[in-house]
């Protein structure tokens, strides 16, 4: 059975969403797809529309994966990613379905999970550990990523200073 596509910001944001789920399913590795994400995220009342050209911005970008993205987010496959997507999060977090959140599963190239949390009204819940800011989550996942690809810690240090 398939979960009802409805997201706080209307259409635009599940569109954004399909996207942005399409462009890491199908990029290379989490430099590319952070730097689409963060290329998005910068200009959020333009999303979905912006996702081509962020998406021809990331290292290492091909025609092939450009049309390999659209092609997913225009079809069964996005919907797909999506509705999973949805669903793991209500797994967790069964109480979030009568809610309007964002949950975030971010996982290691290994798979193993860095963290899964959700931020409602601009409020961590408590799932999400130590991490209590916007702030927070940025720091942990440049720290990971620049132990692991040593192109991120750049990106980090450019996008979001810190020490």
């Amino acid at each position: 059975r398939g979960v009802a596509e409805e997201c706080m910001h209307g259409p635009s944001e599940c569109a954004g969403n399909r996207y942005e789920l399409c462009a890491q399913e199908h990029l290379q590795n989490h430099t590319q797809f952070l730097q689409v994400l963060k290329c998005m995220t910068n200009q959020y009342s333009t999303i979905p529309t912006n996702g081509p050209n962020c998406l021809k911005q990331a290292p290492s970008f091909t025609p092939l994966i450009a049309r390999d993205v659209e092609a997913c987010a225009d079809t069964s496959e996005g919907q797909q990613l999506f509705q999973d997507s949805v669903k793991r999060m209500t797994q967790v977090l069964p109480t979030v379905q009568q809610r309007r959140s964002c949950t975030m599963e971010l996982k290691d190239e290994s798979g193993e999970q860095l963290v899964l949390c959700t931020v409602e009204r601009r409020q961590f819940r408590p799932n999400c550990g130590a991490l209590r800011s916007e702030t927070d989550l940025v720091h942990m996942l440049c720290g990971v990523l620049s132990r692991n690809n040593r192109g991120m810690a750049q990106i980090c240090r450019t996008a979001y200073p810190y020490k």
